[in-house]
């Protein structure tokens, strides 16, 4: 049996070696404090966006306005899609929906000049000009993006299928014009018999689910660009259960319509009162040829 060999450093060697170590770390943590903030917070669900080829710009200057975002299944709410002048601005985002979004922006002139691959969209080679953290539901935060050019910017989220699902709006700096109009106000606080709904392509946005029973003011503006109506049902389930036929269509005939819009054209708002029960759930709804089946309804419950 070989005899068993003891290796022992000379003592300044070992003092080297510990130096360099320390000096190392030191390193290492300057580097990381150093490092340059990025608005790249993607995570690997983000999909083929997520890699570090995209490009980023780093805002900067004095914040010019905000800009309130909603996110839902499957549509984005701007408050203000279309901003005066180029500059830095704070978007503030919520999630309203029932699933995890992000909100990204994208320096490019319109939402089909984006690659899509299995509906997720492909942003190698694109200049992202911010990109938000994936936001839980009921979770927010504030991003600054800095518009520094007149002109178009698509803004979409980057989840699941989101892109393709119609999570994907034109927020427009300068003069250029993208045809849409800014939400109206929301009703006061102290307001329990009023919902304001929003209509935007594949998407409702309700700006609160709970009312009082009774009688029920709808506010319903259609965004757009398209066309769309407005129906209320009773349903106590999932809203986006819904009986469908083999193509997907809403069957109206099999529920309880307790009111209706007729089509509503982008731009316009009407408005619609109905008595809502509160031994019941409801379900808003556009069931004009493909609206339900893309993602247009959201849940009503009184109280």
């Amino acid at each position: 049996m070989s005899p068993l060999i003891r290796t022992r450093l000379p003592r300044r060697l070992l003092a080297s070696s510990l130096v360099l170590g320390v000096l190392a770390i030191a390193m290492l943590l300057t580097a990381c404090a150093q490092a340059p903030a990025t608005t790249n917070f993607g995570t690997s669900e983000a999909g083929e966006g997520a890699s570090s080829q995209v490009q980023s710009v780093v805002p900067s200057g004095p914040t010019l306005g905000t800009v309130p975002v909603w996110l839902r299944e499957h549509g984005i709410l701007l408050w203000t899609p279309a901003v005066a002048a180029a500059g830095t601005y704070a978007f503030e985002i919520e999630n309203i929906g029932l699933q995890a979004h992000d909100f990204i922006i994208v320096r490019t002139s319109s939402i089909n000049s984006i690659p899509v691959r299995s509906d997720r969209a492909i942003l190698q080679g694109l200049t992202v000009i911010a990109r938000s953290p994936v936001l839980q539901p009921d979770q927010g935060t504030t991003m600054l993006a800095n518009l520094s050019e007149s002109g178009s910017y698509v803004v979409l989220s980057s989840q699941r299928q989101d892109f393709g699902m119609g999570m994907a709006s034109i927020l427009t700096v300068g003069d250029a014009s993208n045809g849409r109009v800014d939400p109206l106000p929301t009703p006061p606080p102290d307001d329990s018999e009023t919902i304001a709904a929003y209509l935007v392509d594949d998407a409702i946005f309700l700006h609160d689910q709970q009312v009082n029973a009774g009688i029920v003011t709808f506010n319903v503006q259609n965004i757009g660009p398209s066309e769309h109506d407005f129906v209320v049902v009773q349903w106590r389930g999932d809203p986006t259960a819904l009986p469908v036929d083999d193509e997907g269509e809403l069957l109206l005939d099999g529920l309880m319509v307790m009111a209706s819009l007729p089509p509503i054209p982008g731009g316009e708002a009407a408005m619609l009162e109905v008595e809502l029960d509160e031994e019941f759930a409801y379900v808003v709804l556009s069931s004009l040829p493909g609206d339900y089946d893309k993602g247009m309804s959201a849940q009503v419950l009184p109280r």
